[in-house]
């Protein structure tokens, strides 16, 4: 296969944009059911928050290497009154032996600026707006004693955790050039 210089350069950012579920590329499912079926005309969810935001948001589970997240997010409007899609653990573990939480989580992604793709604006979400179950539900749901809401939820960084992670995707995907200029010069 032959590929230009134009899709090495661009690889990443096409990337991102899969990852982030760009509305442009696929028009995300609205449907009213909390999970969207699997239809072929619209995408789904995020793949990035089904495979990172809500395993962040739930941590190490104070160590215990046999309990995993496994997260099925699906693209509705957070903000709708009726249908009201909100996100849920669906099963518990007792933390004694090997087992996955299986969550669904609620994304909308925001995009504002520039509609005629003048380069002026980013083209890609200015915002994930997702609903998540709270690292002590996760706990909870893992079998683990009184998880403390304020020790493990109320410091406020878990979405700096999430938004960190994605920033050092971000950096693994640049050019040493591109890079060194973000460091220097961007936001």
């Amino acid at each position: 296969m032959n590929t230009s210089i134009s899709d090495h350069l661009l690889a990443p950012l096409v990337e991102a944009m899969e990852l982030e579920g760009f509305y442009n590329l696929k028009k995300p499912c609205y449907t009213s059911p909390l999970v969207n079926l699997e239809d072929p005309k619209c995408l789904h969810g995020s793949p990035w928050n089904a495979a990172n935001a809500q395993r962040i948001m739930a941590g190490d589970f104070n160590g215990n290497k046999k309990i995993s997240v496994n997260t099925d997010d699906n693209f509705h409007r957070v903000s709708s009154i009726n249908p009201i899609h909100l996100a849920e653990i669906d099963n518990t573990c007792d933390g004694s032996k090997k087992c996955t939480l299986n969550s669904i989580t609620v994304t909308e992604n925001i995009y504002g600026g520039d509609m005629m793709d003048t380069g002026f604006y980013p083209i890609a979400a200015t915002e994930m707006r997702t609903k998540m179950m709270s690292r002590q539900a996760f706990w909870k749901a893992a079998g683990i004693e009184n998880p403390d809401f304020h020790e493990l939820d109320e410091v406020g960084f878990r979405c700096q955790e999430i938004n960190d992670y994605a920033i050092q995707w971000a950096e693994s995907k640049a050019s040493k050039s591109a890079l060194a200029n973000y460091k220097e010069n961007g936001i």
